[in-house]
């Protein structure tokens, strides 16, 4: 049984300005279905920042899912996620660095 699923994000907004913010993070399911519960932490800005990254947690819980290990080890099974510029003058440029993810 899969009691939880979480995602480490490393990412920052390489640039000096900017508002990046998450819109959405879900779980993507093998017939292409998404998790009923957005993961994203819509309020927290983004790190500003050129030379390093910073790295996030998404774990809301159960996803408002159960999870099963053939769900889980589908190799169409994923996450899918979009982050948005909240700043209307000035630029934004967010990047991965790396995606992990934990089941237990």
């Amino acid at each position: 049984m899969v009691t939880s699923v979480t995602f480490d994000l490393t990412r920052r907004n390489n640039a000096a300005t900017g508002d990046v913010r998450d819109e959405t993070f879900f779980l993507r399911f093998p017939d292409f279905s998404l998790s009923p519960v957005n993961g994203a932490n819509t309020s927290s800005s983004w790190s500003n920042q050129t030379t390093g990254f910073e790295t996030v947690t998404y774990a809301p819980g159960d996803w408002g899912i159960t999870l099963t290990p053939e769900i889980i080890n589908d190799p169409l099974f994923g996450a899918i996620f979009t982050v948005q510029n909240m700043s209307a003058t000035a630029e934004g440029r967010p990047e991965i660095d790396a995606i992990s993810m934990q089941v237990c």
